[in-house]
């Protein structure tokens, strides 16, 4: 007669392994987290719509994104991934994604090359601080 080990036991134990190995991740940052404030306009000083998130993703893997969520005059103030007020000192590519509600005005206005992150780019320097994104006006590509 053969004796089956309670599956119960076996997941709890896998469970355990994996909680352990989660828990330690997402401590250690590949740079340090600094905090940083920016602001957010078009070249001729006019702001996008108040709520528009602003997406910071590394150029180089490792680092964690950070994100924000512009105000009326387009000021922000970064989030790291981890909870964390700030972003890694690095590299960054930055998208920009529409305040909830106004999908098609703000997508039909703004530059798809601000929308898929391939044009604009920022460095978070060592201190921290803030960062400026200008933004030139142009004509949306179609997909």
């Amino acid at each position: 007669m053969s004796v089956k080990k309670p599956i119960c036991r076996n997941a709890a134990v896998v469970g355990l392994i994996i909680g352990l190995a989660v828990a330690g991740c997402g401590k250690a940052t590949r740079s340090p987290i600094v905090e940083v404030t920016g602001t957010i306009q078009f070249e001729d000083g006019s702001k996008l719509p108040e709520g528009t998130m602003i997406v910071l993703s590394p150029v180089l893997g490792g680092a964690g994104t950070a994100v924000a969520e512009s105000d009326a005059d387009g000021q922000f103030v970064l989030q790291h991934a981890s909870g964390k007020p700030g972003a890694e000192v690095g590299s960054y590519l930055v998208e920009l994604r529409s305040p909830t509600g106004m999908e098609q005005e703000f997508y039909s206005t703004i530059p798809s090359e601000y929308t898929d992150g391939s044009s604009l780019s920022t460095t978070i320097p060592d201190d921290g601080g803030t960062i400026e994104l200008i933004l030139k006006k142009g004509k949306r590509r179609r997909s």
